[in-house]
């Protein structure tokens, strides 16, 4: 990221405030999950910038968790989908920032902000589903 775009970044940080947090969406599924079973745990991400205007940034993080027997990958053990809307509260106007540095916004804040909601309704959720907890890593960010 050249110096122009780390400014407007540092800009941006210092703009916006995590306001909110909603689960949108859920959904959650099992199957065949027997004490014992190998697993094979899958985890899928996905941010998006929602909408800006002049006082709120919505991003969505959508999480996909499918866990998988070792022994047999082509079934399902149990599913878990989930979407969260994040609202941001604008502190100044940001029309004059560059599409692409609120899209690494979008890309590097929005995780940090919301996998920790995720892993614990994944977890939550897998005791529900009469499952042992099932823990999920830290989202991690590498340097520029």
């Amino acid at each position: 990221m050249d110096n122009a775009k780390t400014d407007q970044y540092s800009k941006v940080i210092d703009s916006i405030e995590l306001e909110d947090i909603k689960l949108r969406r859920m959904s959650c599924s099992t199957y065949d999950y027997k004490e014992g079973n190998q697993l094979n745990v899958n985890v899928a991400a996905d941010f998006e910038l929602e909408k800006l205007d002049s006082e709120y940034l919505r991003a969505t993080a959508n999480f996909t968790v499918n866990v998988h027997n070792q022994a047999n990958e082509e079934f399902s053990l149990f599913t878990i989908d989930c979407s969260f809307l994040l609202e941001y509260k604008l502190k100044t106007e940001l029309a004059e920032i560059d599409k692409d540095v609120i899209q690494q916004f979008v890309e590097r804040n929005v995780p940090v902000n919301s996998w920790p909601y995720a892993r614990e309704f994944i977890s939550s959720m897998t005791v529900r589903m009469g499952l042992p907890p099932l823990v999920i890593g830290t989202y991690k960010i590498g340097a520029f």
